[in-house]
């Protein structure tokens, strides 16, 4: 998986802007979720200015109730006057598969898409004070979607790089608590992230200063993605052969970050059983 990377930057920005069209043609195709009306998404390489945050890279959202503004993607990057062998292992963990897998994540119909329809249907306290569980688990659950939907379908690596991922999101709860309630120093967590739960390189030496920073946000993804397959199974199962991906996909959407309990009220009110 990490023999398929990048060769630079450029190599890196060009790859993520065919890789987006094709996710986006992909959702359309299938008729997983109603894209947003406008495309309002700006891919770039991370200045070196953010410091650390440019070693993972970042979305950049458009302020709440101003749903047309440029959100921005911020790609990961690294000096290319750094090392030649440095430079070969960062780009080894933001490989082609990883990447491929990740743009479900990071955009469609993750974080940007989630975020640009929650803001054209506004509701001031869910965009000042959205529900953290929901945003990072939202993301962790799509993976999953559009991998059974058929997203690169064939390409086993790909798979292998969302399962690695779900790895990496049960190593950051674990690691989180074993640091703030059992006093994990620096060093134990970056042996066990690499040599218990796999994690590329690069995400295993950002990870203590998140622990330090966003400790319960790191748990987010494990908790919410879990959350959100729970409530996917429920209403398959309580909807039987009535269930529609789509109308799923686009309620959640369209909700915005709420408590994730509150949805099967949500979806039995708008979907009831005869």
């Amino acid at each position: 998986m990490e023999k398929d990377a990048p060769l630079n930057s450029t190599d890196y920005l060009h790859f993520w802007e065919r890789l987006t069209d094709s996710a986006v043609a992909f959702i359309k195709k299938n008729e997983i979720a109603t894209l947003p009306k406008t495309n309002t998404l700006r891919i770039q390489t991370a200045p070196e200015s953010a410091g650390p945050a440019a070693r993972i890279g970042w979305v950049a959202s458009a302020p709440p109730f101003d749903p047309n503004p440029m959100t921005t993607l911020n790609l990961p990057s690294i000096p290319e006057t750094l090392p030649k062998q440095e430079q070969i292992d960062f780009w080894a963990s933001f490989n082609r598969p990883f990447n491929r897998m990740i743009v479900i994540h990071e955009l469609y119909p993750g974080h940007y898409m989630q975020l640009k329809i929650s803001r054209e249907t506004a509701h001031p306290v869910r965009l000042l004070f959205p529900y953290g569980i929901y945003i990072e688990g939202w993301a962790t659950f799509t993976e999953k979607v559009l991998l059974d939907e058929g997203w690169q379908k064939g390409n086993h690596l790909t798979l292998l790089a969302h399962l690695r991922k779900r790895l990496e999101n049960a190593n950051r709860s674990y690691t989180s608590v074993k640091v703030h309630c059992d006093g994990w120093n620096q060093k134990q967590v970056l042996k066990f992230s690499t040599e218990t739960s796999l994690l590329a390189p690069q995400f295993a030496k950002s990870l203590w200063g998140r622990i330090m920073k966003s400790p319960m946000q790191l748990t987010s993804y494990f908790l919410g993605g879990a959350q959100f397959t729970k409530l996917f199974e429920h209403e398959k199962d309580r909807l039987g052969d009535k269930f529609n991906l789509k109308p799923f996909m686009d309620t959640v959407m369209k909700a915005g970050p709420i408590p994730i309990e509150e949805f099967y009220q949500i979806f039995e009110q708008s979907q009831p059983i005869d």
